[in-house]
């Protein structure tokens, strides 16, 4: 599948604004995952209906397809979460998120707007590490204003104050985290 997702790939470069190469892409793709039933779940949430252009299906699809159990992610509404597993039959991706675990999403939703994180950054150390966390809040509290930093880029203070305030700290230990970081 790999191999083919670069053919499409490179053919979406060329001819991606063609309308008349959109259902020769579809049609590559339902053969592609002809034998795949979760692959063709995954095909049919990704927007080709909507007319997304086919260089944002394909991200779509290789997001779907990178989903798997224990990957740590980050919606808008819900935070930070764990994928615990995909439901197939009901085209859903069940999460785990801090708020609410067992939290079902559909694929089309997912792939539109889940945002997958690694294991460094701050929220899934803190989930796979919370006392190695406490520890270099104490310890190492500019290294901590850094990690937002590389997480989450830029940001004005009063963003990174909020951010650890809700999720790191807690709102009374702000000032005299932030005065140890400075210095």
């Amino acid at each position: 599948k790999t191999e083919g997702l670069l053919v499409l790939e490179r053919m979406a470069q060329w001819r991606g604004k063609d309308p008349s190469f959109r259902p020769v892409f579809t049609q590559f793709l339902a053969n592609l995952f002809r034998r795949d039933p979760l692959g063709r779940k995954f095909v049919d949430n990704i927007g080709l209906e909507k007319n997304l252009p086919l260089a944002e299906c394909l991200r779509r699809l290789r997001f779907l397809m990178a989903l798997v159990p224990g990957v740590f992610c980050l919606d808008k509404t819900w935070g930070f979460g764990v994928v615990r597993r995909m439901e197939e039959y009901l085209g859903k991706v069940v999460i785990d998120f801090d708020s609410k675990p067992g939290h079902e999403m559909a694929f089309a939703y997912v792939a539109e707007t889940l945002k997958v994180v690694g294991p460094d950054h701050i929220l899934a150390i803190k989930h796979q590490a919370p006392d190695r966390l406490a520890v270099m809040v104490q310890t190492q509290p500019e290294e901590i204003v850094r990690m937002v930093l590389r997480c989450y880029g830029p940001l004005p203070i009063a963003m990174i104050q909020d951010f650890l305030a809700q999720q790191v700290l807690g709102a009374t230990e702000w000032k005299v985290f932030w005065e140890t970081a400075r210095k």
